[in-house]
This record gives C-alpha cells, structure tokens and sequence, in this order.
C-alpha cells in the first residue's frame, strides 16, 4: 500500500494510473471489518476513481455475502498525494449509492465540496438525493466532517411532506443524532453503535407523546426491533416484532397489545411492491387500537372488544382490504348492543361494509355502507352508515355461522 501511495505522489497530475485493486480491497476491508469488492479503480495525484464498489454483510455465509453497501461510482478530487505541497480532499461525488439496513435498501446520489482544514474541523458543502421504496428527498449538507447538518425534506405516501433539520456527531464508536426537528411539533434524539453488537436508539417527541425505538440487526438481512409508546392520554405500552430478507421480500411480524393483535406478513422491495399483511385480532379493546392509531383521540361513536382478522394485499400504494370482525357488548352511534357481526373490503382508506349485524336485547339492526379511515376521530366518522331493523333470528343465525 505504501509502495502505491509513493508511486501516486510522483505521478504526473495529468496520467492516470489503473492499479491492482487487491491492496486497496484488503485496506478497506480492515477498516470497514468487512469483505470490500473493487471492480474498477482509476487514481492519479489529484483523482481518485472507484467504480462498483461493494461492501458485504461479514456474517453471511461464505461465498453468499450480501451487499451491505454498493457505490456505482465514487469520484475524490483534490491535491490528494503531494511530495511539494499539501494534501487533501476538496470533494467528494456519487452516484448511486446504496445502503443496505437491516436488507432494506436506501438509495441516494450527490456531492460534497470539502474545504482544507484539519479533519475534525473540515467544512463540507453539498447535497443529496434520497431514494427509499417508501419514502424520497433532498438533503443539503452543511457543517463540519465530524458535526454535519442536513436540511431539507422527506415525502412519502403515509408521511406526507415534511422538511426537516439534523446534525449528527460522529465517533469511533458509531454516531449520535444530536438534533433532530421535523415539521409538525416532532423532534428526536438517538444513538447507533456498531462496533461489537450493532444496536440504534431512538427517542422521538411530538405532540402525542414520546416514542422510544430500539433496532437490533440480526446476520443474513434480519433484525427485531420494539418501540415503546409513552402517548399523552394512556399508559406506557409496547410493540415488538422482527424483519427477515427472503430474496426480494421483507417478511415482518409483530406482537401489539400483549399479543391482542398479532401482524404477519410481507412486502416485496421491488416496484411496484406487492404486500400481503393480516391482522388478527384476538378479544382487544377497540379503545387501544384506536389509541394505537390515533394517539390521544377517542371515537365516542363506537366501542367494544374486537376479534376476528384483516388481510391487505396488493400495492403497497394501493392496498385492497378484507375483514371479518366481531364485538360484543359495546355502543354503537347510539345503539348498545350484545353482539355485532361486521364483514368488508375496501380499497386504501374506504371501506365498504355489506352484510354486517349487530345484536340489542330487544332486536337486530342490519348495518352497510361506506367508512373512509380518514375521517377516524371525527364526529363525521360514521357518517356515511345506514341502520334498518330485521328479525332478530337472522342475526342469531349468523352468530352461530362465526
């Protein structure tokens, strides 16, 4: 490596040297702890050139190792080796890079402009492009090397659009998010580690409560993860579950409510991701999913224990739903009742209910129409709900049948 480095500084600025890519692989990959792959490397004293680059998850088995991280094209401009003057970087270009956690992949593209200074006081200029199948943005960087700031915006199709302003302090043990502030009365603060067993901590802080994420990545594109929930109106709660990489799929699962209502399922990390999730309810407040849902709010309009299941499939921007749920000895709108039979399909947040029951002590009602999800927690929820009487025997029937 020094014998390359020697050869560098006497080069002339204007040749480009094409050297072996074995020394540079074994450099990195002891500073990374992980296998390194160079396909293409080009280097002269005042640019260094990597193409297709790859660094591989250390843990999976031998000769199947996963991307860990892959740079199409990593471009270095400056007076990097010099014999008369001094060295350093002036900045730093990419193009597509792709950053695997957790085996979800995050996809971004930019530059750094880098002005000389010692390395932990080192200014740097620049922008991103971020690319995530669910969510997308623009970051502008700013700071020093070892303290950046990032200011600007995320998208996505259940975050909505939302700016932003981070600073990170980096360390030899991972990094720490100092500053975190989103739009929306939102902030977090959080650490990840990864040296001796990764691990990333998050505490996050808006206008509901605060929320606190503990990521645990496990060998081969797995990892759990549990979120603790401290919402302003309820008592703390939390949520666990785990994610796997099988090919193309994110295989999740989770355990809410103390195993009240369980999720299994999957989500295909190809466009335009295909999903298929369900939700099984078993004997669970309807208050505490909806305070899941919708921290701190209440739908007076309904409530009762729940059991039964939710399957959504289709894309993932355009989810179809089916369900079959019962309750029992709740309120609805104005009607008390001792049983209730609800049955629908929908696509993203309407739901058409069709076939659905509920049981009084002196009668049945027969209930259909339409709900839109995004009316939840207001007056107008069930708005768009019809009730007619029938015999009270029909309903009995359809009780047994579930």
């Amino acid at each position: 490596m020094l014998g390359l480095l020697l050869l560098c500084a006497g080069a002339s600025a204007s040749h480009v040297l094409t050297v072996s890519r074995q020394a540079l692989e074994a450099g990195l990959g002891e500073i990374f702890k992980r296998p390194v792959r160079i396909q293409r490397l080009s280097l002269s004293p005042h640019r260094l050139g990597l193409h297709h680059v790859r660094l591989e998850d250390s843990s999976s088995p031998r000769g199947q190792g996963r991307p860990f991280l892959s740079i199409e094209r990593l471009q270095i401009e400056g007076p990097l080796f010099s014999l008369r003057g001094s060295s350093g970087i002036q900045s730093v270009s990419l193009r597509r890079l792709t950053l695997s956690i957790g085996g979800v992949p995050l996809e971004a593209e930019g530059r750094v402009t880098l002005k000389s200074a010692p390395r932990s006081l080192a200014r740097c200029e620049g922008w991103l492009t971020i690319q995530h199948p669910f969510i997308r943005g623009e970051v502008e960087v700013q700071g020093t090397v070892m303290e950046p700031v990032f200011i600007g915006w995320v998208d996505g199709p259940n975050l909505g659009l939302r700016h932003f302003v981070i600073q990170l302090i980096l360390t030899q043990e991972g990094m720490r998010l100092e500053q975190c502030d989103i739009e929306g009365g939102w902030s977090a603060r959080g650490t990840f580690r990864h040296q001796g067993v990764p691990r990333a901590i998050l505490k996050l802080t808006g206008p509901t409560g605060v929320y606190e994420l503990a990521v645990e990545p496990l060998p081969w594109g797995a990892g759990r993860w549990t979120i603790w929930l401290h919402p302003t109106s309820r008592a703390l709660r939390s949520v666990t579950g785990s994610w796997a990489i099988r090919g193309s799929r994110l295989e999740l699962k989770a355990d809410l409510l103390n195993s009240r209502v369980l999720m299994n399922g999957w989500v295909s990390m190809r466009a335009p991701y295909p999903a298929h999730l369900s939700l099984d309810f078993n004997d669970v407040d309807s208050a505490d999913c909806i305070d899941l849902v919708l921290p701190g709010q209440r739908v007076e309009a309904f409530s009762g224990r729940i059991q039964g299941r939710v399957d959504l499939e289709g894309s993932l921007h355009r989810l179809t739903s089916r369900g079959q749920l019962l309750s029992r000895e709740g309120v609805f709108g104005r009607e008390q009742f001792t049983l209730a039979a609800v049955h629908f399909h929908g696509m993203g947040p309407i739901l058409q209910v069709q076939d659905s029951q509920i049981s009084k002590p002196n009668g049945a009602l027969l209930m259909e129409g339409m709900v839109d999800l995004r009316r939840m927690g207001k007056s107008n929820f069930f708005s768009g709900m019809r009730l007619s009487s029938v015999q009270l025997p029909v309903l009995k029937q359809v009780a047994r049948e579930e």
